[in-house]
């Protein structure tokens, strides 16, 4: 699927929506994540911050972010589902120290008018103090 620029320019301010391009691994694509209710803080930051559970009760995106020398059966990744066509995207995390990551970059205008968009964590407002995390992340 691939979003028209002017709705991503159109929303991105109000809602927090921002994008990160990661290249699939395996196959080099360029996949435009969309991050909706996002902290965004433009280049005053250098890394995004991006909150797993967010990302988890979305769609069908699974977040696996517990490092493999804890449990050598851990894909350490994101599976990001597209909730159009059911194609998946499977990023690894990287560690620096206890943190878990994936590199990114912004997207280019040609990337934001050409590639597919996955949408990787909800429209709808994002409020973690109404829901029981605890007892979901153990589902």
């Amino acid at each position: 699927m691939v979003l028209p620029t002017a709705s991503i320019k159109r929303s991105a301010q109000p809602q927090g929506m921002f994008s990160l391009p990661p290249s699939d691994p395996e196959s080099g694509v360029v996949w435009i994540l969309v991050f909706n209710e996002a902290l965004y803080f433009g280049d005053k930051v250098k890394n995004s911050l991006i909150n797993p559970n967010q990302i988890c009760s979305h769609a069908f995106n699974k977040v696996d972010d517990t490092p493999r020398q804890f449990d050598p059966d851990s894909n350490h990744g994101i599976t990001f589902v597209s909730d159009v066509d059911d194609k998946t995207l499977f990023i690894p995390l990287q560690m620096d120290g206890v943190i878990s990551y994936f590199s990114s970059r912004h997207p280019n205008t040609k990337e934001l008018e050409e590639c597919d968009y996955i949408i990787a964590t909800s429209e709808r407002r994002w409020t973690p103090q109404l829901r029981n995390l605890t007892r979901w992340r153990k589902l």
